[in-house]
């Protein structure tokens, strides 16, 4: 078996196991995450329904509340209530407090006090007969008082010793409001089965209403206890099928006297339950398809085009055969791997041109001034000594010219060393449009340039220099947004060998010097005696 073959199994391998893991690890999560979110929301749903069904009880127990007031408020309002309570007219009490018009009223009792709070007329059914009529006004909030009548009105549930009841009781008006009072109506329904019946078949919830003093399962208990410590009702799950709602209802005074609880079947949870099932097979559907999507895309994209590479590059190190090149199509990192590889086959073969150019480059930095780009020092004089020596054999002249910028230094002191720059780039590039193609320009140090004229006496050496110098003052170089004018002073010679550069530069140097003296920005011209020597 081949190392190719090998890493390419290998290759294959990997890449299923880490696949497989990936699409199991994302599986995993989700269903975990997604389980807990869809818990989470049917949960809430659930509580959200069980809250508004009980606010829809408690509703229908106050609407029943509401429409005992009404009754009571049309009975203490009718003319003919109102002269019962002036003349005691029997008629009135046979003709609309029979049994049979207390039973079709569904009231327990009824009762009409004087003004002076005396019981004018009552009548109950179902009622204790023994209860006391004055405790009864005397558990009214505002109680029946002498003081009160005419102006008491309120309604809805009491707490009484036989059990909770509703209570209506309004002044007693003639029919178009006015008075004077001649007293207070109360009517009272019980609050039994008959009416927690009749309140769960009008809100079709099964409801229970039991006084607080007497809730004795521990499950309530705690209910009521949450309830006091501030929760409006309580949600209480007592096995998978049912869940409980728990609320307090409270006595006409606003004192909590009921606990009222409805039940549900679990409906909405069963049916999350179904769905966080349909949804881990989904899941789990998916994550093998995206696994098995996934492992297909992988080995057709990535792990054949790398068994591609590792077969050329095996065959590259065994027969060394340098202008192979690996073809792979797309824009992709294996692509651009293929591409780079290409590339580094094309170096190779390039590498010994680049390796000359490199060399060329390093010559002219090392021959060349990096801000002007003229000759620098050791280079120019190596010139100059090539060209003396070439003065021997032709029997021709070497000119020498050195140039100084007059001032520099007050430029640099002024501007800053940048603007010095400026201007040295802007006077090398006048002298070199002023000089021959075969001739030299080195910059010999700091401002200090030295130009090496080959094949040139004294006269073609003044033209030269004098053309510069003018050219020189005829240009403006703009500095910081200033303009700048510039000179130099020159000093000049020519000669031959067995003049030595060493003696041509010194004399040109002299000269310079002697310019400067005479003023800037001029040129002085010194002929070469060591050229009329003959060597012993």
């Amino acid at each position: 078996m081949s190392l190719a073959w090998l890493i390419s199994m290998k290759l294959r391998f990997i890449t299923a196991a880490g696949t497989g893991l990936v699409t199991l690890a994302v599986v995993a999560v989700v269903l975990v995450f997604g389980q807990r979110v869809l818990d989470r929301s049917y949960a809430t749903l659930e509580a959200r329904h069980l809250q508004q069904d009980l606010k829809r009880t408690l509703d229908l127990i106050h609407l029943e509340a509401d429409n005992l007031d009404v009754l009571t408020r049309d009975y203490a309002t009718w003319d003919d209530t109102w002269g019962y309570m002036r003349k005691r007219n029997n008629a009135y009490i046979e003709s609309n407090y029979g049994d049979l018009s207390m039973r079709n009223l569904n009231l327990r009792l009824v009762m009409l006090i004087s003004p002076e709070g005396k019981t004018v007329f009552r009548r109950g059914t179902g009622i204790e007969p023994a209860l006391d009529d004055q405790k009864l006004l005397a558990s009214l909030p505002s109680g029946i008082t002498p003081e009160s009548q005419g102006s008491a009105a309120d309604y809805g549930l009491l707490q009484l010793a036989t059990g909770p009841v509703l209570v209506s009781y309004r002044p007693i008006l003639r029919s178009n409001g006015e008075g004077p009072s001649r007293g207070t109506m109360i009517m009272v329904r019980e609050a039994d089965y008959h009416f927690v019946a009749h309140v769960s078949e009008l809100a079709q919830e099964p409801m229970i209403l039991q006084p607080l003093d007497r809730v004795v399962v521990p499950a309530w208990r705690e209910a009521v206890a949450q309830m006091a410590a501030g929760q409006p009702s309580v949600i209480q799950q007592f096995d998978p099928e049912r869940v409980t709602a728990f609320s307090r209802v409270n006595d006409l005074a606003g004192r909590p006297i009921l606990l009222l609880r409805i039940e549900h079947n679990r409906d909405i949870w069963a049916q999350g339950q179904n769905a966080r099932r349909m949804l881990t097979w989904l899941i789990i559907c998916v994550g093998v398809l995206h696994g098995a999507v996934n492992l297909a895309f992988i080995h057709r994209f990535i792990v054949r085009r790398l068994e591609k590479m590792i077969k050329f590059t095996a065959a590259i190190s065994t027969d060394r055969q340098l202008h192979r090149r690996v073809d792979l199509e797309g824009n992709d990192e294996i692509a651009q791997l293929g591409s780079t590889l290409n590339r580094m086959l094309d170096d190779l073969q390039t590498s010994q041109q680049q390796l000359i150019s490199a060399g060329e480059q390093l010559q002219y930095e090392a021959t060349h001034d990096a801000l002007t780009g003229a000759w620098n020092r050791a280079a120019g004089v190596q010139i100059l000594d090539r060209e003396l020596d070439r003065s021997s054999r032709e029997q021709k002249k070497v000119a020498v010219i050195m140039l100084d910028l007059d001032r520099f230094k007050k430029i640099n002191d002024r501007y800053g060393h940048s603007a010095g720059d400026v201007v040295l780039k802007h006077f090398t590039t006048t002298v070199l449009q002023n000089l021959r193609a075969f001739d030299a320009l080195v910059r010999y140090g700091g401002e200090e340039f030295l130009i090496v004229a080959p094949n040139c006496g004294m006269n073609e050496a003044r033209i030269i220099t004098q053309r510069i110098l003018h050219n020189l003052r005829s240009i403006n170089i703009t500095v910081n947004e200033t303009f700048l004018r510039v000179t130099a002073s020159a000093g000049v010679t020519a000669g031959k060998a067995p003049a030595t550069s060493e003696q041509l530069i010194a004399i040109a140097d002299r000269a310079m010097y002697r310019a400067k003296a005479n003023g800037r920005d001029c040129a002085h011209f010194e002929e070469s005696k060591v050229t009329q020597m003959l060597p012993a």
